[in-house]
């Protein structure tokens, strides 16, 4: 079986030479890092430590609106999925402290002896916890996983989770159509896309850590509307993140 290991930076160099080091990296065939433009001093530490870095072309504020952030965090994930040569995928692993690197093995092990499509780690799941969540977050996290469940017949706990593990043969398979600049595409739609095509799906409990450094970058509101839109066009179009044949 061979994973690859997608972070997803930008100006985390604190962070990064405390979570990094964590990382086991004999657990994945390559660690890809997509860099939105980094100014700290990511990008060379990255390279410094034999991971694959693809600087990010940005797209910029006029020419793509309010929306430019969640449409540059879509292409980041298109990127990484359009570079990795593995079967499976553990994207987005973002090294600010939200997430446990210990978490990663446990990833891996669910698909040793049964093929899953999707493996989520999940914030709300038995024990676990979210530490870096506001009264905002907590409530759109509870919003969108239960209208995903009651649209589309699921039982997720978590859909705005961060690291996933995805093969790569079912994510390739999605029909995105204007979805394809959607932030959505590593959080609802890959999960509605599971329901819809009738794909093997597991979570695992993992609680999330506060951040270690930086100041989150996301706008709650922007990024709802966003989800919000993929989970009604989900609904509403049939076609929408069927496969493609």
């Amino acid at each position: 079986m061979s994973t690859t290991l997608v972070m997803l930076t930008l100006n985390e160099l604190v962070s990064a030479k405390i979570i990094v080091p964590r990382i086991d990296k004999s657990l994945f065939r390559e660690i890809l890092v997509i860099d939105g433009g980094s100014s700290d001093g990511t990008i060379e530490y990255m390279k410094s430590q034999n991971f694959r870095v693809i600087v990010q072309e940005k797209i910029k504020p006029e020419n793509a609106g309010l929306f430019y952030r969640q449409k540059n965090l879509a292409k980041a994930y298109l990127i990484a999925m359009q570079n990795v040569k593995t079967k499976y995928t553990i994207i987005p692993f973002t090294p600010d402290g939200n997430m446990i690197p210990e978490m990663l093995k446990d990833l891996i092990n669910q698909v040793k002896d049964y093929d899953f499509d999707l493996v989520c780690v999940s914030r709300y799941l038995g024990k676990a916890r979210s530490l870096d969540d506001n009264l905002i977050s907590a409530f759109g996290n509870w919003f969108f996983t239960n209208l995903i469940n009651v649209l589309f017949k699921g039982k997720f706990t978590d859909v705005l989770g961060g690291y996933k593990l995805i093969k790569n043969e079912f994510f390739n398979k999605i029909y995105l159509g204007k979805n394809i600049n959607n932030v959505a595409i590593g959080s609802s739609i890959v999960s509605i896309a599971c329901l819809k095509n009738n794909c093997k799906y597991k979570e695992i409990a993992g609680s999330e850590p506060k951040r270690i450094g930086g100041v989150s970058s996301t706008n709650p509101l922007l990024n709802g509307i966003c989800e919000l839109k993929a989970i009604l066009e989900g609904y509403f179009i049939k076609r929408m993140f069927k496969f493609t044949k």
